[in-house]
């Protein structure tokens, strides 16, 4: 049985104990916090979840990524085209190369994702736009965005017009996005 951590466990049983000031831990929380709600989430239970999973105000910028990968590693790889749609969209999102939303995209890119930030931020992520009247331009930029990475890994024949020009599972991927979003409009 694995022993917890007791450092862990003292630092949680005294935060309530200890000045916000005087805690690095809850300082970092409280400033991702902050940096969250001033993207635009208002939601405190959305807030805090995100915080919680590692999410800031650098790396909140990147949540609509993760569906993109969700698609891109359809196949069980990223194609080279893939990569490149998803830079192109990192740089036209003014995503910096040195910013750490850029890093974790770049992080996805080289191994498929599964740690709990990018898990939880799927959940957290149709949660948000699943009120598609409030983010119905976000979804239909995550669907677009979606089907713009589908259609770079094409091959010859669906260049040709001899092939559908989206894979299978890259289709299968975005309909349940869309559907995970409770988006209705064309998919």
């Amino acid at each position: 049985m694995n022993q917890p951590d007791i450092d862990e466990l003292a630092a949680t049983f005294h935060e309530k104990d200890c000045p916000v000031e005087n805690n690095p831990r809850l300082v970092s929380r409280f400033k991702a916090k902050s940096e969250i709600a001033a993207a635009g989430i208002r939601d405190e239970d959305l807030i805090q979840e995100l915080a919680e999973v590692g999410f800031d105000g650098d790396t909140i910028r990147v949540l609509n990524f993760i569906p993109l990968m969700d698609v891109a590693w359809a196949d069980g790889e990223i194609q080279p085209a893939e990569r490149e749609a998803i830079e192109t969209i990192l740089r036209e999102r003014r995503i910096e190369r040195d910013s750490a939303a850029h890093r974790l995209v770049t992080s996805w890119l080289e191994r498929k994702p599964c740690d709990a930030l990018y898990t939880r931020g799927r959940a957290l992520i149709a949660m948000i736009m699943h009120d598609a009247r409030h983010h119905e331009d976000d979804v239909e930029w995550v669907l677009k965005a979606s089907r713009d990475i589908a259609v770079a890994s094409t091959n010859i024949y669906a260049q040709l017009g001899l092939a559908s020009s989206i894979s299978d599972e890259e289709a299968r991927v975005i309909r349940r996005i869309a559907h995970r979003f409770g988006y209705h409009g064309p998919s």
